[in-house]
C-alpha cells in the first residue's frame, strides 16, 4: 500500500533538503571560490560581465562557470544534457500544472518561484522533491473535478510558444560552448526564462483568447481540444527525451571514458582538484534529484505501486524525465476520457 499523503510529502522534503546539504558540502571547494568570486558584494571582473544588469550577472557568472567546467570532460557533457533534458520539459509540465482553473492563486500557479528555486537554491532536483511534489500531492483532490483540472485551450496555445523558446534557450548552451562570451549570454537568457516565463505566455494568453473567439467553439470543445494538445506534446517530448537521450550516451560510451574515470569523480579529494569533475559531479545529482522527485510524484498521482515499477523500469531506458512524460501523458489522456464521457452524456440529456 502507498504511503499517505503526510509520509510521502515528508519524505520528499526531507530527501531534497539531504541532498542539497550533500551538494554544498561535498562540492565545497569547488562552489565557495565560485560564489565567492561571482555572489559576494564586489565588483565583476570584465569577463563575468554579460548583460550590464549586477543580479542577472552574478547568477550568469556562478552558472556559466557550471556550464563551461561541464564541458570539460565526457562525463560533464554528459551530465549538462541530462540536466537540460529534464529542465525543459519539466518546467513547461510545471507552468501546465499552473494553469489548470483548479490551481489558480496556489503557490504552483506562481512559476517565477520554481525558476528561482531552480536557479537560486539548488537546481531542479531539489526544486521538484522540495516543493513540486508536495505541492502536487496537497493539489491532487482537485483532480476528480473536470472544470478544475482543466487548462484553458489559450493558455495551452501560450505555453506551447513559451516551450518553443524555452527549448532554443537551452539548446544555446551547445552552440559555442568555446565562446565563454557566448555561453555566458546563453546562460543569462536561461535564467532570464526562468524568471519570466510567466511574462511571456500570460500576455500571449489574451492574445490567443482573441483569436479563438473567432473560431466560435464552445468551452467544453475548447477544453476537448486543449486536453488533446496536451497528450500529444507530452507524448512527443517523451519521443524527444528518449532519443537525446540514447544519443548522448552513444556519444558518451564513444569518448572512451573509462569506469575508474567515472569512479573517480566521486572522490572527494579529485573533485578538489579537478573543476570539471565537481561540475560534473554536482549536475549528475541535480539530475538524480530530478528523477527522484519524479518517481515520487507518478507514486503521489497514482497510488500505485505498479506505475512506480514501470517508471523505473523506463527510466534507465528512455530517460527518467521521459518516462515522468509517458505518465504525464496517460495522466492528461484518462482526464480527457472523464471529460468526454461527462459532456457526451450532457448532450444525450439535451
Amino acid at each position: 500500500m502507498p504511503p499517505s499523503k503526510t509520509i510521502l510529502t515528508s519524505i520528499s522534503i526531507l530527501s531534497s533538503l539531504t541532498l542539497l546539504v550533500h551538494l554544498l558540502t561535498s562540492c565545497a571547494p569547488y562552489i565557495e571560490p565560485l560564489f565567492g568570486r561571482c555572489l559576494l558584494p564586489r565588483s565583476l571582473t570584465p569577463e563575468d560581465i554579460h548583460t550590464g544588469l549586477p543580479l542577472l550577472d552574478r547568477l550568469t557568472c556562478a552558472l556559466a562557470a557550471f556550464y563551461t567546467d561541464a564541458h570539460a570532460s565526457p562525463l560533464g557533457l554528459l551530465s549538462l544534457q541530462f540536466i537540460l533534458n529534464v529542465f525543459a520539459s519539466t518546467i513547461f509540465f510545471v507552468h501546465v500544472e499552473g494553469s489548470r482553473r483548479g490551481a489558480a492563486w496556489t503557490l504552483l500557479a506562481c512559476t517565477p518561484l520554481a525558476g528561482f528555486v531552480c536557479t537560486v537554491v539548488g537546481g531542479i532536483g531539489v526544486y521538484m522533491p522540495l516543493m513540486l511534489v508536495p505541492l502536487l500531492t496537497r493539489r491532487r483532490s482537485i483532480e476528480g473535478s473536470s472544470r478544475a483540472n482543466a487548462v484553458p485551450l489559450p493558455r495551452v496555445c501560450a505555453l506551447l510558444v513559451a516551450l518553443l523558446v524555452n527549448v532554443g534557450v537551452q539548446t544555446l548552451a551547445f552552440v559555442k560552448p568555446e565562446d565563454t562570451a557566448f555561453l555566458g549570454r546563453a546562460v543569462a537568457c536561461s535564467v532570464l526564462y526562468r524568471h519570466l516565463a510567466w511574462f511571456l505566455y500570460t500576455p500571449l494568453t489574451v492574445v490567443f483568447e482573441k483569436v479563438l473567439l473567432a473560431l466560435v467553439l464552445t468551452e467544453q470543445q475548447q477544453d476537448v481540444a486543449a486536453r488533446r494538445i496536451l497528450v500529444r506534446v507530452f507524448y512527443l517530448l517523451a519521443g524527444l527525451n528518449a532519443g537525446v537521450h540514447v544519443v548522448s550516451l552513444m556519444v558518451f560510451w564513444q569518448s572512451g571514458t573509462t569506469r575508474q574515470q567515472v569512479a573517480e569523480v566521486f572522490g572527494y579529494s579529485f573533485r578538489a582538484q579537478h573543476a570539471d569533475a565537481s561540475s560534473a559531479y554536482y549536475l549528475l545529482w541535480d539530475t538524480i534529484g530530478a528523477s527522484w522527485g519524479a518517481l515520487l510524484w507518478v507514486v503521489s498521482d497514482t497510488g500505485s505501486w505498479l506505475e512506480a515499477l514501470l517508471f523505473l523500469v523506463l527510466a534507465p531506458v528512455v530517460s527518467p524525465v521521459s518516462a515522468m512524460m509517458m505518465h504525464a501523458a496517460r495522466r492528461e489522456d484518462k482526464f480527457l476520457e472523464r471529460f468526454s464521457r461527462k459532456y457526451d452524456n450532457k448532450a444525450k440529456l439535451q
